[in-house]
């Protein structure tokens, strides 16, 4: 999918603050490619509506947060905030449907192998990591969790294309003893030939 150029895109998101900042609204895909403002079908052009409006929520002792703090080997979107950035990684999923959406993260290059990495509140010994994919599920290779001076890779896949999405990728944490603050989600887009997006990514684990 062609995109539009760096000009432009600036361009687009400074007439999106505008009118943003007069009408009150959330945040909007900018115009041309990819999730133009008027999509070329339904499926382009997802809701805003967020999976959770909070940075973390408990269940007996156990507690599911979203990151705080988002970088990324690259980023389409060249400064926080801007669309694509790694920055759109943290708070809560809000890309419900599938779609090229610069609400989400995705690297500078779409043919490269890239990883966003995501920084939590609350240090937690992980049970379960949810990752939001809300365009081109499927190629993400690996996930390595950090903490108190130690790493532990939770998990790794080969490539696999699906028809399924936006799709949340579900990781089982069992083996990881020590509380950990960061994920790191690496896509490998080599074989893809367009973006890989993620939208947000769930840390749950205990205190």
């Amino acid at each position: 999918m062609k995109r539009i150029s760096r000009t432009a895109l600036v361009v687009v998101a400074a007439s999106s603050a505008f009118a943003l900042a007069g009408c009150g609204g959330g945040n909007a895909a900018p115009s041309g490619s990819p999730s133009a403002s008027t999509p070329s079908s339904p499926s382009s052009s997802p809701s805003a509506s967020p999976t959770s409006s909070s940075t973390s929520s408990s269940t007996s002792s156990s507690i599911a947060q979203w990151a705080t703090s988002a970088t990324a080997t690259s980023n389409y979107g060249e400064t926080p905030g801007s669309p694509w950035n790694a920055s759109n990684a943290t708070g809560g999923s809000i890309v419900n449907l599938c779609g090229d959406d610069g609400r989400a993260w995705a690297s500078l290059k779409k043919s490269t192998v890239d990883t966003l990495t995501l920084k939590y509140a609350k240090p937690v010994i992980p049970s379960q990591i949810d990752v939001f994919e809300s365009y081109n599920p499927g190629y993400v290779t690996s996930v390595v969790v950090s903490g108190a001076g130690q790493s532990a890779t939770v998990y790794t896949a080969q490539v696999e294309k699906t028809t399924q999405c936006p799709k949340t990728l579900t990781i089982p944490v069992t083996k990881v003893p020590f509380p950990i603050n960061a994920i790191a989600v690496t896509v490998d887009q080599t074989t893809l030939d367009d973006w890989a997006e993620i939208d947000a990514v769930r840390l749950t684990g205990t205190p």
